[in-house]
């Protein structure tokens, strides 16, 4: 699982964990990738590291997605078709300025790449 989610980048379509919507790769730095539906105003950030700590019954070692921690939305609303925005949203997670969401995250049990 690491090695793929290592490789993931911008355009990759995606399957997880056989969700109906599929994502699409919208932006990628060292640590993250983030992917987006386009059919909604679903998103998805996956670390690219494996969690180190048991958090909502996730085991340690899994690879985990989830939105971000803000509750009310990201301030100036989400632009997966900017990439300075993107550019800037995905520093701000490197930062520590934004994280993702610990409640939400979900264990990726399957990912496969259209």
């Amino acid at each position: 699982m690491e090695s793929l989610i290592k490789s993931l980048k911008i355009g990759d379509r995606l399957r997880i964990n056989h969700w109906v919507n599929f994502f699409t790769v919208c932006g990628v730095s060292d640590n993250f990738v983030l992917a987006n539906c386009f059919e909604s105003e679903e998103y998805t950030i996956i670390p690219k590291k494996p969690v180190d700590y048991c958090y909502n019954g996730i085991p340690i070692g899994s690879f985990v997605c989830s939105p971000d921690n803000l509750v009310f939305g990201y301030a100036g609303g989400y632009h997966f078709d900017n990439p300075d925005w993107i550019e800037k949203y995905l520093s701000e997670l490197e930062t520590g300025e934004l994280e993702i969401s610990q409640r939400r995250r979900e264990m990726i049990a399957s990912l496969d790449v259209l």
